[in-house]
């Protein structure tokens, strides 16, 4: 993150009730320890419950996917730095050895915005609770609690105790503890009791040099930060973890029908599983025998029925407790992972509808007179007939040549996280066209002068632009273009005129730019409340070699820059007297004023700071300004500043359908 503030995101809730929520997390896994660190970073008292007769559930790793690693990244934990390793590759084999399938991870990782780690179990667990409980940080220090006794909770009065202590009372309590949950059972519907399958998974560690130093088993290391899987008959396998340069590796088996072995007892000898592998590489079984027969210690896989509902009352499951998943692999951790960071959301936010931010409606009607039949612009106030702007005169006449207005723009592209981009889109008719979850972004500045239809004057504005969306029609063809989800502009009458003609999502704040030879900078304020001050300095007429880096769909020029008209319905909050999709379309545009750029500068190392402010300060823009504020930028593509003459009016806006 280049902006690492994004997390965590104030907003009105914390701002009305600063008093945090009292609440109890029963279940010390990595799952209850995520919930614990995301609820203490939301400001909340947490107490984390313990049971010490309670062990380890699930692999010896974890499998952070891009996801869940994306949030323990947010919550300053970087797999890389405790023995995280990227996965690259993943072979699988036959029980023999032969190859069936070898998958490259290498290029598919670069289309998400965070890595694929796989990371030891206990290492996960110690960062998380170190996170808790330190004394320094954000938030409230989490409070650990060992606990011994059945768990007594009542998930309407939120009171919850473990025999035979005295019960205490909650906002909230979560079960966050597994597949074994006691606290499932308050759930009070549907089958709450876990399902064996008759399956069983071992997992185990070996040194690496011992590995190394056996001939037979020491070419199975040449693959490095890779997933190998042995698949036998009636679902054996064995997975080993390979993670490059950490002192171990890890490795799991798997048995689907495990009548012969001791459900969860100790081995006594390797007899029983070196029977199950006896179809096996010599290299594997070799491995097997390398391992301390205490060391092979069966879990049980367990399912169990879907519940109907996760929350009862002040009670809510996350994790195995909730939905739980095979041991092996660590999936389920990863999901408990981000159950956490979406309770913590849910507890935290209230999302407002953007739409319903805009001004009131214009409204329609009034009596006819002469000045109707004039091919004009109406707008209100519609007593004093057709309404002069950007496109038209006071009689409805287009303006003449636009060749001589000029412009000054300041153009920043940057990558970021099309997952939180997807919230700045209206509808689900607007989509990115890629998956891949890095998306670009451009901020522009652009100080017009020499406007005809403001007599010659000018003024500033400030957009964000989302690239590579698309609009989906009904009929199941798209237009493919830019979206505007925001504009700031200095001057009420291009506002209120591009809102009401062009459905811009447009708002006022002060803009002051200050473009000198070598440097160029802009501040967006209300009242004095600075929001965003862009710094580009060092300006010179070198490219930046960042800009070699784009991918060619951000940088394809798309059809046209989309936008969303939404007019709220007057005494009727939520519904829509207009609601639909425009579009902008550059070459029709272009006819109407050629652009000509006189002057191009770069710079090298923009400087973009981004203040959500709050109510009080913003109090008609924190919704757009914190929003902004939480963008995550995870690196800069191009800025560049541009003089030039020719300024289209954005008359050849129209709905898409």
């Amino acid at each position: 993150f280049l902006n690492p503030g994004a997390w965590p995101a104030r907003n009105l809730l914390a701002q009305r009730y600063p008093s945090p929520l009292k609440i109890a997390v029963v279940g010390a896994g990595v799952g209850g320890l995520s919930v614990a660190v995301a609820l203490r970073l939301q400001g909340h008292k947490v107490e984390l419950y313990e049971r010490p007769d309670h062990g380890r559930g699930g692999s010896a790793l974890v499998n952070l996917g891009p996801n869940s690693n994306g949030l323990i990244r947010r919550w300053g934990l970087c797999a890389e730095t405790f023995g995280g390793s990227e996965m690259l590759s993943l072979a699988e084999l036959g029980a023999a050895g032969d190859e069936r399938r070898c998958k490259d991870f290498s290029v598919l990782n670069k289309r998400w915005q965070h890595p694929w780690h796989l990371v030891p179990r206990a290492r996960l667990s110690e960062r998380l609770r170190e996170i808790a409980t330190a004394e320094d940080g954000l938030g409230i220090p989490v409070t650990v609690c060992a606990t011994v006794g059945a768990v007594s909770l009542d998930s309407v009065a939120g009171c919850l105790a473990f025999r035979p202590e005295t019960p205490a009372t909650f906002d909230v309590i979560i079960g966050a503890d597994g597949i074994h949950s006691e606290t499932r059972e308050a759930i009070g519907q549907g089958n709450t009791h876990r399902l064996g399958s008759g399956g069983l998974a071992f997992d185990f560690t070996i040194p690496r040099d011992v590995v190394l130093n056996d001939p037979t088993t020491r070419p199975l290391l040449d693959r490095h930060h890779t997933v190998t899987t042995w698949h036998g008959d009636d679902g054996l396998r064995v997975d080993m973890y390979n993670l490059g340069g950490d002192e171990a590796l890890y490795f799991t088996l798997v048995c689907l029908d495990a009548e012969s072995l001791s459900e969860g007892n100790k081995l006594e000898s390797f007899d029983p599983v070196l029977e199950l592998l006896r179809g096996f590489d010599p290299a594997v079984k070799q491995l097997v025998r390398k391992v301390h027969p205490a060391q092979l210690k069966a879990q049980p896989l367990l399912g169990m029925e879907k519940l109907p509902s996760w929350v009862n009352g002040k009670l809510a499951l996350l994790g195995d407790a909730a939905h739980p998943f095979p041991s092996f692999h660590g999936q389920g951790t990863a999901q408990a992972i981000e159950d956490s960071a979406a309770l913590a959301t849910l507890y935290e936010k209230i999302r407002y509808d953007r739409a319903h931010q805009l001004q009131d409606a214009e409204q329609n009607g009034a009596g006819a007179d002469a000045m109707d039949a004039a091919p004009a612009f109406r707008r209100m106030p519609i007593s004093f007939g057709a309404c002069p702007g950007p496109r038209q005169d006071g009689f409805g006449n287009p303006y003449g040549s636009h060749a001589e207005r000029t412009f000054l723009k300041a153009s920043i592209m940057f990558k970021t996280s099309r997952t939180y981009l997807q919230s700045f889109l209206p509808t689900p008719s607007f989509r990115f066209r890629s998956p891949a979850t890095i998306a670009y972004a451009s901020i522009l500045v652009t100080t017009v002068g020499n406007m005809s239809w403001l007599g010659g004057r000018g003024y500033t504005h400030f957009g964000v632009y989302l690239h590579d969306v698309e609009y989906g029609r009904r009929d199941g063809t798209a237009v493919y273009g830019t979206y505007l989800p925001a504009m700031f502009e200095n001057l009420a009458d291009p506002i209120i005129s591009g809102r009401d003609e062009l459905g811009m999502n447009k708002v006022y704040c002060d803009i002051d730019v200050d473009n000198k030879t070598d440097s160029y900078s802009a501040r967006l304020s209300w009242r004095g409340a600075e929001f965003l001050n862009i710094r580009l300095d060092d300006l010179s007429s070198v490219p930046p070699e960042s800009l070699k880096e784009m991918p060619a769909d951000a940088a394809a020029q798309d059809y046209g820059l989309l936008t969303y008209k939404y007019v709220p319905a007057t005494g009727e909050p939520g519904k829509a007297d207009v609601e639909y999709a425009c579009v902008i379309p550059h070459a029709e545009e272009a006819r109407v004023a050629q652009q000509t750029v006189r002057s191009l500068a770069w710079a090298h190392q923009p400087k973009v700071t981004f203040e959500e402010g709050d109510w009080e300060s913003l109090p008609t823009l924190h919704h757009i300004s914190s929003a902004l504020a939480a963008m995550p930028i995870y690196g800069f593509v191009f800025s560049k500043v541009e003089e030039g003459v020719g300024v289209a009016d954005m008359s050849s806006c129209r709905r898409i359908e």
